[in-house]
């Protein structure tokens, strides 16, 4: 990844950060009034903003793989969220889900959280970013989906405006020089 392409994935991490804390709200408030079908204007943009917020935070999944040493958590992370983004979009322009969404979901799901843990568990055992950070990688795919009903969105949008801003301030990573050595 480029430099160029670091600095994009930064701005749409901090993008989908926002689409994510916006929809915490919207789901909180109930606009999403229906389980299997889209019928309000509401739930047209709650699902809009969950589709946008999955394509864009799955750029800063990817972004988040420069720091570990393994990108396969990234890779597998981020497919199942560009899936569920397209199966979502799909339910928001058929107005509901497809007989196929069930099935797709669990999986596209797993795929976002087992990804998650996986590069989570990479970038702690580097120590390249910090280790709250890293924990924090799968918890945020909790608040962005089963959560989201209480508003969980607004969590997952912190900690993606965070990632983000780290990013584009060149922040994220830990220099050794950043390290407070313990002491005996």
């Amino acid at each position: 990844m480029t430099a160029k392409q670091y600095r994009l994935a930064a701005a749409a991490a901090i993008a989908g950060g926002v689409a994510w804390a916006v929809s915490g709200p919207l789901q909180l408030a109930g606009l999403n009034e229906h389980e299997t079908t889209v019928e309000t204007v509401g739930e047209h943009v709650i699902i809009s903003l969950f589709s946008v917020a999955l394509i864009l935070t799955a750029i800063g999944v990817q972004a988040l793989a420069r720091h570990a040493d393994s990108n396969t958590g990234a890779k597998v992370a981020s497919t199942g969220m560009v899936v569920l983004a397209a199966l979502a979009t799909s339910s928001n322009i058929a107005g509901e889900d497809l007989v196929f969404f069930p099935a797709v979901a669990v999986a596209t799901n797993l795929m976002w959280l087992g990804g998650s843990i996986h590069l989570a568990r990479s970038l702690y055992r580097t120590g390249n970013v910090s280790k709250q950070l890293a924990i924090a990688l799968p918890f945020a795919q909790v608040f962005a989906l089963p959560l989201a009903a209480v508003g969980g969105g607004l969590i997952a949008g912190a900690y993606w405006v965070t990632v983000g801003y780290l990013m584009h301030a060149g922040a994220l990573e830990r220099r050794a020089g950043n390290v407070v050595p313990a002491t005996a």
